[in-house]
């Protein structure tokens, strides 16, 4: 299950804070429901982060491009 959710946040084509409010939702949904450990869960929301930090310094590099 962690691999395939794993697979899931790689391959969503953005993640902005609504879709990563979503994802964190599901993530604490698994946890309570103990379908995943909490161990798991943490890895899970680091791969969120980490997915979310790369897309905004995306963001960043374009808005701070000079043109000349």
């Amino acid at each position: 299950m962690i691999k395939e959710y794993k697979k899931r946040i790689k391959n969503h084509k953005y993640v902005n804070l609504d879709t990563m409010h979503y994802f964190l939702n599901e993530i604490y949904e698994f946890q309570d429901s103990g379908k995943i450990t909490e161990k798991q869960a943490n890895l899970l929301c680091g791969e969120l982060s980490a997915r979310f930090l790369k897309e905004k310094s995306k963001l960043y590099e374009v808005k701070t491009k000079v043109y000349v």
